[in-house]
């Protein structure tokens, strides 16, 4: 069976991987697809700056939504 311990590894990989899947999404739609949409260029310095940026909202988003998730579930069992 597994442990405590492990389960708690899987959601949290479960956690970063949606947040990566949110940090993509973002980062195509503001690096990319607004600058195409309002008709301006892409520059190479906005998409190598986005990416870090975007990576690291991405896992703060996750930890921040599994962290209240967490917390709200406590709050009912409570």
């Amino acid at each position: 069976m597994f442990s405590k311990d492990k389960a708690d590894n899987n959601s949290l990989k479960i956690w970063l991987l949606r947040g990566l899947g949110w940090a993509i999404f973002m980062y195509l739609f503001n690096a990319v697809l607004m600058p195409i949409a309002m008709g301006d260029q892409l520059e190479s310095w906005r998409l190598l700056l986005g990416i870090p940026v975007w990576l690291i909202g991405g896992f703060l988003f996750a930890i921040l939504t599994r962290y209240f998730t967490i917390r709200s579930e406590r709050k009912k069992g409570n």
